[in-house]
């Protein structure tokens, strides 16, 4: 089985035209149940008109466990939902959501035709695009003081990390995703500069 990748940025929208009918698809990375529900909130919102809206989704949670849906938003059975997901599997994607809208034209395109269409749309979003290798991330509670707060985040980053929150009070509290690979080495480099003054929690503990 090909290495998992994800996006590195949302795909370009591409629509497609069969028999009257008119399909709008995208693929965008996502990190999160959270993130895929704002997503399709966003899209129906957008696309008011759109007969239906049918999406799937690959999540790889922090237990590495990969977690795939699929729904076919009242099109016949295994009709939407499946094909855009099986576009994502032979792309080996994870932690994307793929969503497709349907303009109902007047001609029924029978199941063949709306399993043709619902894929067909997923694949060509996913022409030519940029991928990157997706790397197992491990969470981390930074509390520190203000003083600090630069080299920790350019630690942080130097190390393939990302910032996921900020919060400036009496303290400083970074919430960050780090390479699982590299964790034990960026916390004993942050616990080092930090010399007591910075606490770390991680969410393996």
């Amino acid at each position: 089985m090909a290495a998992p990748v994800t996006l590195h940025q949302p795909t370009r929208r591409i629509e497609l035209r069969v028999k009257g009918s008119k399909f709008i698809g995208q693929v965008m990375p996502v990190s999160d149940h959270e993130e895929v529900g704002r997503i399709l909130h966003g899209v129906r919102e957008e696309l008011t008109n759109a007969t239906h809206v049918c999406y799937a989704y690959r999540l790889v949670h922090r237990n590495d466990d990969l977690e795939e849906f699929s729904t076919d938003a009242g099109e016949p059975e295994g009709s939407a939902g499946i094909p855009i997901l099986n576009i994502l599997r032979r792309s080996s994607l994870v932690n994307v959501v793929a969503w497709v809208a349907r303009y109902y034209g007047g001609t029924k395109l029978g199941i063949p035709g709306l399993i043709s269409a619902y894929g067909e749309t997923a694949r060509r979003a996913l022409e030519r695009v940029r991928t990157k290798p997706w790397v197992v991330m491990t969470g981390l509670d930074l509390t520190l003081p203000y003083p600090l707060a630069d080299r920790v985040k350019g630690e942080v980053e130097k190390a393939g990390g990302v910032m996921v929150d900020e919060v400036y009070a009496e303290a400083v509290f970074l919430k960050v995703n780090v390479p699982k690979k590299g964790v034990t080495a960026l916390v004993k480099l942050l616990q080092d500069m930090g010399a007591g003054m910075l606490q770390i929690v991680s969410d393996g503990d």
